[in-house]
């Protein structure tokens, strides 16, 4: 009779045994990841912010209008233009930013504006293959661009230029006229396309649009 009690005694020992050692893995497993997750929320508390980009994905234009406006707004006093105007033509010359003039060593030239560079010229310069319009012809030619070290040095060099050279005259005191604005450069010969005014005009009212839901 013992014996018949005995061995399913030693199946339940073994048993309670077996099942109190697979509980500890269970305990020690929470515990792990309760220490896990402290960990990983320290290192997050810790970690440095990540610095704001532009989202020109989303919205490429508005992007290029808000980060432009301020450098835009000082050169548009000197010019007696809306700086929406001056905004307009630095995202049609240079793409809203995404067709950047680049040195030779991949350096931004910040030149938003394709300023050409003449012989009156000393800064920094750089080559670039363009588009140019000669007798309503397309031609594709090599041609000189001013370099700058930031957008600042940009927009103030475009004022200067604008202001102090007689030729661009008629772009001056236009106000938001930007029709008015486009032939003044146009005439001054900053531009050969036939139909350059009419794009500058519909650039124009896609910043205005912009800039309305910035202020908005």
């Amino acid at each position: 009779m013992r014996q018949r009690f005995f061995l399913p005694f030693c199946l339940i020992s073994l048993l309670a045994a077996c099942g109190s050692q697979t509980s500890l893995p269970s305990d020690q497993a929470a515990s792990s990841g309760q220490l896990k997750a402290t960990a990983s929320e320290a290192l997050a508390e810790a970690a440095p912010a990540k610095p704001a980009v532009f989202d020109f994905s989303a919205d490429p234009i508005g992007a290029f209008t808000e980060r432009m406006l301020p450098h835009a707004a000082e050169a548009a006093e000197h010019l007696g233009v809306d700086p929406e105007l001056i905004i307009a033509h630095a995202g049609l010359e240079s793409g809203w930013g995404k067709k950047p003039i680049l040195l030779p060593d991949g350096r931004n030239s910040h030149n938003l504006f394709s300023v050409k560079a003449y012989s009156n010229w000393d800064g920094d310069t750089v080559k670039v293959r363009t588009t140019e319009y000669e007798g309503g012809r397309r031609v594709k030619k090599v041609e000189t661009f001013r370099a700058y070290t930031s957008y600042e040095e940009a927009f103030a060099d475009y004022a200067r230029l604008l202001k102090q050279n007689g030729r661009y005259s008629k772009a001056l005191g236009q106000g938001d006229n930007a029709q008015g604005f486009a032939r003044g450069l146009q005439k001054g010969g900053y531009a050969t396309d036939p139909r350059y005014v009419s794009k500058f005009a519909n650039v124009a009212r896609k910043v205005a649009r912009a800039s309305d839901k910035l202020s908005a």
